[in-house]
């Protein structure tokens, strides 16, 4: 039987779990229509854009406006490119050297919704009653309370 504060942890780890998984899936629909972009200083910055999370590095070139700044994505630029099935990539003109560093939406999503799923399924597995609740042994007709599958106490 688990004690009540791993059983408190468990529930916790699935709720931050889930609550992270659906943001993660709100955000890679919303990034799909719309892009947010997030430059700290004039040659480096952040987007989530089209199922992307972006690292953006241009070491020489003109300056930039630092700041956010929501953009609306095209039908033209909503490829399936952009769907988030992109790999880090280099850019490169002559007189600029522009990096974008990309991370899929569905890698970090399938990091929480897999482990978060299989709590879900191992804390709803229900032991019928009359059988061990720890390795599920059926102790019909056991008289000691002693599981002799498992050896744990009734």
């Amino acid at each position: 039987m688990t004690t009540p504060k791993r059983s408190r942890f468990r529930r916790i780890v699935k709720l931050a779990g889930l609550v992270v998984s659906v943001l993660i899936l709100v955000v890679w629909a919303l990034s799909l229509k719309w892009g947010l972009v997030w430059i700290p200083s004039q040659h480096r910055g952040a987007a989530v854009a089209g199922g992307l999370i972006s690292i953006l590095h241009s070491p020489g070139g003109p300056p930039r406006p630092t700041g956010w700044s929501v953009m609306y994505m095209t039908p033209k630029e909503r490829t399936w490119g952009h769907w988030g099935l992109a790999w880090p990539r280099t850019f490169e003109h002559p007189m600029i050297v522009h990096r974008e560093h990309y991370v899929p939406l569905w890698l970090p999503l399938i990091f929480t919704a897999i482990p978060t799923a299989c709590l879900f399924w191992l804390d709803h597995r229900r032991v019928p009653p009359g059988h061990c609740q720890r390795c599920g042994y059926s102790l019909t007709g056991n008289t000691s309370g002693i599981c002799p599958e498992c050896g744990i106490k009734k």
